[in-house]
This record gives C-alpha cells, sequence and structure tokens, in this order.
C-alpha cells in the first residue's frame, strides 16, 4: 500500500492511459472487467460536444484513481450530469478518490 499525499493529479492522457486505466477499472470491479480497446471505442463514441473531465490521480508511474464528472451521451439533458470515481483497492480510504472528484467538478 501507498502513502496518499504522494499522488498527483493529471489530465487523462488519450490514449496512451488506456491500458492502465483498464486494469484500474478491472481491480476495482472485477465482475465487469475492461480493455484497452473497449476505453477507446467509448472515448471514440463520446460527443466531444457535450462537457467531460477526467482526472487521475497517479502515484509515480501507476494510475489509483480515476474521477470523472460529464454530461450523460446517452441521456443528454444541459442540467443533468453524472460523476463517477474509481479507486484501485489498495488505494481506498487514503483520499485519492476525493481529490479526483472534487476537482473534477470545480471546473
Amino acid at each position: 500500500m501507498s502513502d496518499a499525499r504522494t499522488f498527483e493529479l493529471r489530465a487523462v492522457r488519450k490514449p496512451q492511459d488506456f491500458a492502465a486505466l483498464a486494469a484500474l477499472q478491472s481491480a476495482s470491479n472485477p465482475e465487469w472487467p475492461v480493455t484497452p480497446e473497449l476505453l477507446q471505442i467509448w472515448d471514440d463514441a463520446f460527443d466531444p460536444a457535450l462537457f467531460r473531465e477526467e482526472l487521475v490521480a497517479q502515484q509515480q508511474e501507476r494510475l489509483i484513481a480515476l474521477g470523472s464528472v460529464s454530461h450523460n451521451d446517452f441521456a443528454y439533458e444541459p442540467w443533468r450530469y453524472r460523476g463517477r470515481v474509481t479507486v484501485h483497492p489498495d488505494e481506498r480510504n487514503r483520499g485519492s478518490g476525493r481529490r479526483c472528484t472534487t476537482n473534477c467538478w470545480a471546473c
């Protein structure tokens, strides 16, 4: 396990982060694993005219959390947003998810 004080927040780098994001999301929800290819498909399908902010918490070279806020591209209404936070199981309760989400909402 790691010390949450040493991670940094940064924007998601696409497609460079897709492999690490797939690993993070699959570890966080092993019953619904994703692949880098699936993340690419979802990213390509998202309407670029809609709002989307995504941040990752990175510790050294490892992504430990993902926070996102976006319009719902399947049921768009200008006032409706959705938020999501994913934290690696080994890093939960250390502050990375809270900081990702708080900084996404501040945009």
